[in-house]
C-alpha cells in the first residue's frame, strides 16, 4: 500500500471504528472486520490473495460509501436487533455495498469536475482589472432635465 493508501484507510478505520461501531479508543476492530473493509474497496467479501480483485474502489471511495449510507445504517443499528458485532458488521457491510457504486460515480464526477475548474483560463479575468470606464460624451438628454 502507498502512503496515501495508509493514510486514507486509516481514516476510513478510524470512521468505521467510532462513527459506525460505537467503539471508543480503548477497542479496535477485530480482523475480521478489517479484512471486510479491505474487501470492500477490491470487491471481496474479505481480502486475500487468492481470489481474484472483482473492483477497484479505493478506501476514500468506500469511506464515501459510509458516510452517504449513514442514515440507513443508524435506522438498522436501532431497529433491527443482532446476535453478535459480527452479525451487525456484516449487516452494516452489506448496506455499504449497495451504495458503493453510487459512491464511485459520484467521486468520479466530483474529480471530473474538478479538473474542469483546474483547466479554465482565468488571464481573461485578471485583464478586467485593469480596465477603467472613459466617459465618450458629457452631454445630458433634454428630456431628462425635467425631472431633476
Amino acid at each position: 500500500m502507498t502512503e496515501k493508501e495508509k493514510e486514507q484507510f486509516g481514516e476510513l478505520y478510524r470512521y468505521v471504528k467510532t462513527e459506525v461501531m460505537n467503539y471508543d479508543s480503548k477497542q479496535s476492530l477485530p480482523s475480521s472486520f478489517v479484512l471486510g473493509l479491505k474487501g470492500l474497496a477490491t470487491g471481496k467479501v474479505v481480502e486475500n490473495k487468492r481470489q481474484k480483485n472483482k473492483a477497484n474502489y479505493g478506501y476514500d471511495v468506500v469511506l464515501l460509501a459510509f458516510k452517504l449510507s449513514k442514515n440507513k445504517i443508524s435506522y438498522a443499528i436501532r431497529t433491527k436487533d443482532f446476535k453478535g458485532e459480527q452479525q451487525k458488521f456484516h449487516y452494516i457491510r452489506k448496506i455499504v455495498e449497495d451504495e458503493l457504486n453510487n459512491a464511485y460515480l459520484l467521486n468520479k464526477r466530483y474529480e471530473e469536475e474538478k479538473s474542469k475548474v483546474d483547466q479554465i483560463n482565468i488571464s481573461n479575468l485578471e485583464n478586467n482589472q485593469n480596465a477603467n470606464y472613459i466617459k465618450k460624451t458629457t452631454k445630458v438628454n433634454d428630456k431628462l432635465k425635467d425631472l431633476w
